[in-house]
């Protein structure tokens, strides 16, 4: 869960790492039957795997900015915030929606082409080993991720947002 600091964490980013859950240790056990290096982020130090295997790594908090054009793929509940950074860093993705609209991207990003997704009340180190090593070994899934990262980046936002505020107004001006 992406944070800014433990004193200003938002109670939904806390609610949600509270109710991971096994995921964090699941994850670890995954990334240890693929072979692959991991980091998660914990979000609160409450939810710490009692131990972790060789290569992967725990942290409260970490610049997602940083951090993901360094993977190769994300497992996370499917936030539209980290799914936004995701889709710019090209990104294939493992969602394992918990609540709110993070079911509803997790459709919409496997519907792309760019995702898989994990039900969290069946979500396992067995479950998401298959899942992650199908979107590792297909590499449509990257490539179609990449060719999205490029169109997401050319947007503007802020500027798209703005004109069609702009014309919403004008259009009940009228």
């Amino acid at each position: 869960m992406p944070v800014s600091s433990s004193e200003n964490r938002p109670s939904s980013c806390l609610a949600a790492a509270l109710i991971a859950g096994p995921f964090y240790e699941q994850s670890a056990a995954a990334a240890r039957r693929l072979g692959r290096r991991a980091v998660l982020i914990l979000g609160d130090p409450r939810t710490r795997p009692p131990s972790l295997p060789e290569g992967v790594a725990a942290f409260e908090y970490a610049p997602f900015a940083a951090l993901f054009p360094r993977a190769s793929v994300l497992v996370y509940p499917g936030g539209i915030g980290t799914t936004g950074l995701a889709m710019r860093c090209g990104l294939p993705m493992l969602v394992v929606p918990l609540a709110h609209d993070q079911p509803d991207n997790a459709d919409r990003l496997t519907r792309l082409g760019i995702a898989r997704t994990i039900d969290r009340r069946r979500y396992s180190a067995q479950r998401a080993a298959a899942e992650l090593e199908r979107l590792l070994e297909d590499r449509e899934y990257s490539r179609r991720a990449r060719n999205l990262s490029g169109h997401v980046r050319q947007e503007d936002g802020v500027a798209t947002a703005c004109d069609a505020l702009e014309a919403v107004l004008a259009r009940d001006a009228r």
